[in-house]
């Protein structure tokens, strides 16, 4: 059998093997490096990868606040002797206002523009979106309150980066 013919736009095989890292390919059996590719090249990978690791570590930092969140929620919960659940109705359910049809009427008025819809058919909607910014806004409320009393230490490799309750 014969071999499939190379064609400039295929790509190496993960069984192909590079002794020299800074050879990237060859043509004619003529070696290109690293320093053949075009000016710019390199920078632009530079940059590439530092936004990578930077979307990575908000990743990474977002993803253990939320942990944070969860653990003093369960603890707060077992603290009292109820559920998550039951915790979360009496802080942050229990303790939303009801929203009034003129607060309805005046975040419409204000949106108005944006909506582009009559109030009779946005009112549900909006009052959906307030109410969840409400419960938003209580949720984090409660979480401020619990970390106000937690020993919360965010640790980065082997260093602590941030600790404590605030009251040092």
């Amino acid at each position: 059998p014969q071999a499939a013919p190379s064609t400039p736009s295929s790509a190496p095989s993960a069984a192909a093997v590079v002794p020299d890292s800074n050879i990237l390919g060859s043509v004619n059996g003529v070696e290109l490096k690293r320093e053949h590719l075009p000016e710019g090249l390199e920078q632009e990978l530079q940059d590439i990868e530092n936004e990578m690791l930077q979307r990575r570590f908000h990743m990474l930092w977002a993803g253990l606040e939320d942990a944070v969140d969860q653990q003093l929620i369960q603890a707060e919960a077992k603290r009292r002797g109820i559920t998550e659940e039951k915790l979360k109705s009496e802080e942050i359910d229990a303790k939303l206002p009801e929203l009034s049809e003129d607060e309805l009427r005046r975040a419409y008025d204000q949106n108005a523009e944006i909506i582009q819809v009559p109030y009779e058919v946005a009112a549900p909607y909006l009052r959906e979106q307030l109410a969840e910014s409400q419960r938003e806004a209580a949720k984090r409320a409660l979480i401020a309150e619990l970390r106000a009393t937690a020993d919360v230490r965010i640790v980065a490799g082997h260093r602590v980066v941030g600790q404590g309750n605030g009251h040092e």
